[in-house]
């Protein structure tokens, strides 16, 4: 038995188990929701998964903090098993590591963030520029309409609108 400073939660959680006798689970969005429930049916512990795969894939950046960007060049491909970001800013091509906080709902964090460095025309700088400092300031991640993905800040403000690319077949 390990002394922990968390004790009090896993007494209560294996309390909590123990008195598990019936359970349901439920989807709202795109997360899974486990209810467990004691003899009277009563709900002793509710377990949320977190589903953000959706995110998995090749994004065209369509909008950078209320900016339209019409650039097939400024794509970025999220790989959630990996926990990786590759893509390009329109300009140079970025690499980095993202992260999700699993008691957050809708919750996604880019970081170590690694760009090339070669000079582009004043305008795909500006862009690039613009993309990386949202990319960092990402905190949440939900579905919007028409196969896009709106990427909000900690204050759930739209930073990022990224579309889907679509493959041929």
């Amino acid at each position: 038995m390990m002394a922990c400073p968390d004790a009090k939660f896993e007494q209560t959680f294996n309390k909590a188990l123990d008195d598990v006798r019936y359970y349901s689970i439920s989807k709202k969005g795109h997360e899974y929701f486990l209810d467990m429930k004691n003899s009277q049916k009563l709900t002793v512990m509710v377990l949320r998964k977190h589903n953000m795969d959706f995110l998995n894939g090749t994004w065209n950046v369509i909008e950078i903090s209320g900016k339209k960007y019409n650039n097939p060049d400024m794509e970025m491909v999220i790989d959630i098993q990996e926990q990786r970001l590759h893509g390009n800013t329109g300009c140079n091509i970025v690499n980095g590591a993202l992260t999700i906080d699993p008691d957050k709902s809708n919750s996604i964090q880019f970081m170590d963030l690694a760009s090339t460095r070669m000079m582009c025309p004043e305008e795909n700088m500006k862009a690039e520029t613009a993309m990386l400092v949202a990319l960092e300031s990402v905190e949440y991640a939900q579905k919007g309409k028409n196969n896009t993905v709106i990427m909000s800040d900690k204050d759930n403000q739209p930073i990022l609108i990224l579309k889907k690319v679509e493959v041929e077949r």
